[in-house]
């Protein structure tokens, strides 16, 4: 709708990141406010896995580098791999989904044990849906596993899997939204053993 303002939120400042011994800690500084930039709704956490610094552009246009949405400035990463790289960025979100450029990537190496890689979000469809969303994901080996449904603040809008132990192998879910879903970006959260993988999906009117 063009009356809709189409303004960035601020950049998000002095990215902070502390590792413990099985998370990464990640706390920033809200941005300034300002006459000329939207309200901050919630902040969108960008992670990369990779050896040097990423372009900022193409990891924030690559669905899968999407770690989570919250309405804090703070964030506990818990999908962390042994001796892996990490690159972390925040963007600002405003009320009608306008995105502010990234704030600057953190470099972040991680010393833990291993933990699983085996299981992923295979497809995801209609994506736009309007009825009724198929979520379809695999898993390698037996496994702890939830799966769950975000709105763009970081609320919990449905459990679709509640930590339920599974066998190894294919899976689908079905989420039928009521009444009181609105049209918009969803977060899906496939969690399998404290290793996460997200998924964007959008409700049409």
């Amino acid at each position: 709708m063009t009356w809709k303002p189409l303004e960035a939120p601020g950049v998000a400042k002095s990215l902070h990141l502390v590792p413990t011994s099985n998370t990464n800690n990640l706390s920033w500084a809200a941005p300034v406010a300002s006459e000329r930039q939207a309200k901050v709704r919630f902040y969108a956490i960008y992670r990369v896995q990779a050896a040097k610094e990423p372009f900022w552009l193409d990891a924030i246009q690559d669905g899968k580098n999407l770690l989570a949405v919250t309405g804090s400035t703070q964030y506990q990463d818990r999908s962390i791999i042994d001796g892996q790289q990490y690159w972390y960025a925040i963007t600002s979100v405003s009320g009608n989904s306008i995105e502010s450029l990234p704030s600057s990537f953190a470099p972040l190496s991680t010393k833990i044990q291993a933990v699983r890689r085996d299981f992923g979000i295979r497809e995801v469809f209609p994506n736009p849906f309007t009825q009724e969303l198929h979520i379809r994901y695999s898993i390698g080996a037996p496994g702890t596993l939830s799966l769950r449904i975000y709105n763009l603040l970081g609320e919990e809008v449905v459990n679709l899997v509640d930590e339920e132990r599974k066998a190894a192998g294919d899976y689908e879910a079905v989420w039928v939204p009521n009444a009181a879903a609105k049209t918009g970006l969803y977060i899906c959260v496939l969690e399998v053993d404290r290793q996460r993988m997200v998924h964007k999906v959008v409700k049409a009117p």
